[in-house]
């Protein structure tokens, strides 16, 4: 589990960096990636809320994509 947490973390930086990524949503992801670093009850569950609930409008068609294999990933992790 703690490997799919760290290729989350690493998934967000990566989108983070894309020259398409606003600054209010690399703030979004930066908060997304505390709660993945937390120990809190259910982290991984309020992370995909957190994903979930962005608002996509404006975003380009790739950096939806991207965030959209972010959460099939953090999904994959609830099975475990």
């Amino acid at each position: 589990m703690q490997e799919g947490i760290f290729e989350a973390t690493q998934m967000i930086e990566m989108i983070s960096e894309d020259p398409d990524c606003s600054k209010r949503l690399k703030e979004d992801l930066q908060s997304i990636k505390k709660i993945l670093e937390s120990d809190e009850d259910l982290f991984i569950q309020k992370a995909i809320h957190a994903v979930e609930e962005l608002e996509m409008q404006g975003i380009s068609s790739n950096l939806r994509s991207q965030m959209w294999e972010l959460v099939s990933l953090l999904e994959s992790l609830t099975a475990i």
